[in-house]
């Protein structure tokens, strides 16, 4: 099978945006509509020794949104997605799989002291975060404990189910974790809604709605719902363990459904094949001396920065992330962009197409500036 796209560098880009050796070839299934990258080399093992997700302290967090002017972040947002979209009931037993800090669930059992936690991730990097409020038989590193099957009310996947290589194995080990009537409460990126999810070398599974519903049906579940609206370029996949396993076949597409998925691959393989050549042009005719910056420290703004042939005018990186804040990636400092010096003409934004402008606009100190923007 020929690949969707194939990166001509031979680097490629992370989720934690770290750069690492070799290209990055994506593939796509016309029957069910799935997109799937080839998986790194030696992936337990990147998993198991590094993969750092957010582990500097205990409270540090991404930046989900800005909300009538104030930071929200994600930890908080997906605690209170949960509580919105699933009767979570008293005394559940609820376990986060593939939980990294398990900051969500940590949250989570702050606001329903009534639940009993539990905590699963391929890696013993997380361990001493556990310990503040999971009790130590509760928690499980590079396999579950046998003893927990059948037995959890509810079992939640935050940003887990794209990294692994074989997801029917891991839901198929979940559905064994549920009671007779579990829910397992998912989410995974919606690469429809963000076009970098379609490159990032790590995350081996880019799902569309189609292929997240023949997967959980083939692993014996009933899906609830697929929610997209709930969280910005993610889905949101609640399911119910199934006492019967659905029909795999009866889930299939129409012609216009699986039209519409290729057409997306195509646009999207082209978006990345042609990107690195736009930036170059851009930055090729920047007039000396330009002073600039590049907007997002995460992948856009990594990729941004790996595609430049020369980064002497770029003198930050910009991001409202405070955890970000005093950082340096490739040796410039992340500053606040409300703090960008005046100096600062030029602004390359890496950050999603689809709420770039949106975010930009956002941003009260520039708007009486002067500043040319790139935008992805």
């Amino acid at each position: 099978m020929h690949p969707a796209y194939e990166s001509q560098s031979a680097t490629s880009i992370s989720s934690l945006g770290a750069i690492l050796k070799g290209s990055t070839s994506v593939y796509h299934c016309d029957t069910c509509a799935h997109i799937q990258t080839t998986e790194l080399d030696n992936l337990t093992d990147y998993y198991d020794k590094n993969y750092m997700l957010l582990v500097e302290s205990e409270d540090q967090d991404q930046i989900y949104c800005i909300r009538d002017g104030e930071k929200v972040f994600r930890y908080d947002h997906q605690v209170d997605s949960l509580l919105k979209l699933v009767d979570i009931p008293l005394g559940a037993h609820v376990l986060d799989y593939g939980c990294a800090k398990a900051s969500t669930l940590k949250k989570l059992a702050q606001r329903r002291s009534d639940i009993t936690p539990y905590v699963f991730d391929v890696s013993d990097t997380y361990v001493s975060f556990w310990g503040k409020f999971v009790d130590v038989e509760n928690w499980a590193t590079h396999a579950v404990n046998n003893a927990w099957e059948g037995t959890m009310d509810l079992v939640t996947s935050f940003f887990s189910l794209e990294h692994v290589a074989s997801p029917k194995q891991m839901l198929t080990t979940i559905r064994d974790l549920l009671k007779a009537d579990g829910l397992f409460y998912c989410i995974v990126p919606d690469v429809m809604q963000n076009v970098a999810d379609f490159i990032v070398v790590d995350h081996v599974n880019h799902f569309t709605r189609s292929s997240v519903s023949r997967l959980f049906a083939d692993c014996g579940f009933r899906v609830h719902d697929i929610n997209t609206e709930e969280h910005t370029s993610a889905m949101i996949v609640i399911a119910q363990k199934s006492t019967e396993c659905e029909v795999a076949g009866d889930i299939s597409l129409t012609d216009d459904e699986r039209s519409a998925v290729s057409a997306k691959v195509v646009e999207m393989s082209g978006f990345w094949a042609a990107l690195a050549s736009r930036i170059r042009t851009f930055e090729s005719a920047l007039q000396a001396p330009a002073q600039a910056a590049i907007y997002g420290s995460g992948f856009y703004g990594t990729y941004i920065a790996s595609c430049l042939t020369d980064l002497e005018s770029i003198k930050f990186f910009l991001d409202r992330d405070p955890y970000r804040h005093g950082k340096s990636l490739f040796g410039k400092t992340i500053i606040d962009p409300e703090l960008m010096p005046d100096s600062i003409d030029t602004v390359l934004v890496g950050l999603n197409p689809a709420n770039a402008r949106q975010n930009i606009e956002m941003i009260t100190s520039w708007r009486a500036r002067e500043i040319q923007f790139f935008y992805l």
